[in-house]
């Protein structure tokens, strides 16, 4: 098991990702291997973190519900309003932060080099952009999300317990969001 505590003794590092790394990251493929989970993802930019005495953060996102003035939300339009989502994400974090998408309702963002205070800001962020109305095709769609965070060595040394401890943040609608004096 490793010392935890030397990795607080350092001031965070960049880490940088070769390309295809990246690639196999954001589409989930390694060597002909079908798609990673969450967990996974975040372990593998974990082990490099642990090597180079960094920390991460982690903010996962889950579409509570699309809805409509209609009611019933057909399967297309909900499949593209969590698209949709994906790209609001993208394009409100840094550029080396890593947008992953789990599964229609379900993505998050591996920040590297950013530590708790830094996961909460993003996740309270995010809580607020991305709940809102999404015009998908001619209609108005409703969005709810739930947002949690974790960040390395904070909250766990483990891709599994990162994941764990986001989604029992956002398990109370902005739990993981909150202010913290």
């Amino acid at each position: 098991m490793e010392d935890t505590g030397a990795a607080r003794a350092h001031p965070p590092v960049m880490l940088r990702l070769p390309s295809h790394e990246v690639d196999a990251l954001i589409f989930g493929t390694e060597a002909g291997r079908g798609p990673q989970s969450m967990s996974t993802r975040v372990e593998r930019m974990l082990a490099r973190c642990r090597r180079q005495r960094g920390v991460m953060a982690l903010v996962c996102v889950h579409v509570e519900g699309v809805d409509t003035p209609g009611g019933a939300v057909p399967e297309a339009l909900r499949r593209q309003a969590c698209e949709d989502l994906v790209h609001r994400m993208r394009s409100r974090v840094r550029g080396s932060d890593l947008v992953v998408q789990e599964s229609e309702g379900d993505a998050g963002v591996l920040m590297d080099s950013a530590g708790p205070e830094a996961a909460q800001r993003v996740a309270r962020r995010f809580a607020q952009a991305l709940s809102g109305t999404y015009r998908v095709g001619e209609r108005l769609v409703e969005v709810t999300v739930r947002v949690g965070h974790a960040a390395y060595p904070e909250d766990g040394s483990l891709g599994a317990e990162l994941v764990l401890r986001a989604r029992e943040r956002m398990a109370v609608p902005n739990a993981g969001v909150r202010s913290e004096t």
